[in-house]
């Protein structure tokens, strides 16, 4: 059984996935499996996948028909058989020495899963992502409590590491069907079933944000599916009665955080008709108040958003536009 397992979704990213490859195949830690999971692509992604295969016998590589990432995310989980699971997008890649700086500091940890540190090269200076400011970094924390105490959620699950017993025990895996902010509902859900999550001050992802990309690329069809992912959050509730309420209110706090996601892109492809219809769409879901509890961040947002969310669409899009004002 390797120490870790590194799932790679792979979709037309021939141009990409060589230096992704390359980042973990030279890891100083040697004891793991790289998944190759080949979604569908019709670039020459594919091919190389089967050609890295054939040089080194720690990469496994599986074909299947296009279905998206969280399906081949899925694979991967269930094809696993490390100890803990790690997810690399074909178009990012990983520090030098991470595994080894991980297994050494903290594999031996009884932690569900492992933050470490991702940074965007946005213009040749380094932004971090999702960074985590405590007076001691070395800290473990119970999920509700990090979400609602300290006011951390994260929204990517790149740059992190999970035990991979936490993620089958607990049946999580990605929501299906959904065409953007998977990432978010599936880290949102381990959240509130992790008992311990620790933080490694480690610089381990890079993320490479290209032009065209998934998550750059923003148009009516894309906001309005987004109200799928309100939806599958108000199902997982009514399917998951026995939750706490703490988890409840974390889980309202994501779809405060959906709809304002859904305003916030909406303003790049705006009309007057699509606000009304779109306004329409979202106010169906929000079928109940949204409660967050004790949840600091944003509580006059989510106060305005359950009063009206006529009002909080305004206010969302009117500093969305007094932002794009004043960008240049």
């Amino acid at each position: 059984m390797p120490e870790i397992s590194v799932i790679v979704p792979v979709f037309n990213v021939e141009k990409y996935i060589l230096k992704c490859v390359d980042s973990i195949l030279s890891q100083s830690f040697k004891d793991f499996e790289l998944l190759l999971i080949n979604d569908g692509s019709t670039d020459n992604s594919g091919i190389i996948c089967d050609e890295y295969a054939k040089k080194d016998i720690r990469i496994k590589v599986f074909h299947k028909e296009n279905g998206g990432v969280s399906s081949a995310r899925n694979l991967g989980i269930e094809k696993s058989l490390g100890k803990w699971i790690t997810f690399v997008d074909a178009d990012d890649f990983i520090e030098q020495n991470s595994f080894e700086f991980f297994i050494t500091n903290y594999a031996n940890t009884d932690s569900d899963f492992i933050i470490a540190r991702s940074f965007l090269n946005a213009n040749g200076r380094l932004e971090e992502r999702y960074p985590f400011q405590f007076e001691n970094s070395s800290n473990f924390f119970d999920g509700i409590n990090l979400a609602i105490d300290k006011g951390y959620l994260r929204g990517s699950i790149c740059g992190v590491f999970f035990r991979r017993i936490f993620l089958t025990q607990n049946n999580l895996f990605f929501p299906l069907l959904l065409k953007n902010g998977e990432d978010s509902i599936f880290s949102v859900i381990c959240f509130i079933h992790a008992k311990k999550i620790g933080f490694a001050y480690l610089h381990f992802y890079n993320i490479n944000e290209r032009e065209g990309s998934a998550s750059r690329s923003w148009n009516f069809e894309r906001v309005l599916f987004m109200v799928n992912n309100i939806r599958y959050l108000n199902q997982y509730m009514n399917m998951h009665k026995n939750i706490s309420c703490e988890a409840k209110h974390i889980l309202n706090f994501s779809i405060y955080s959906v709809v304002s996601n859904i305003y916030n892109h909406f303003y790049n492809c705006f009309s007057l008709k699509r606000y009304f219809y779109l306004t329409k769409e979202v106010k169906n879901e929000l079928n109940h108040k949204i409660n967050i509890g004790k949840i600091k961040s944003c509580k006059n947002k989510v106060l305005i958003l359950n009063a009206s969310i006529y009002l909080f669409a305004f206010i969302v899009l009117f500093k969305a536009y007094m932002t794009n004002k004043f960008k240049y």
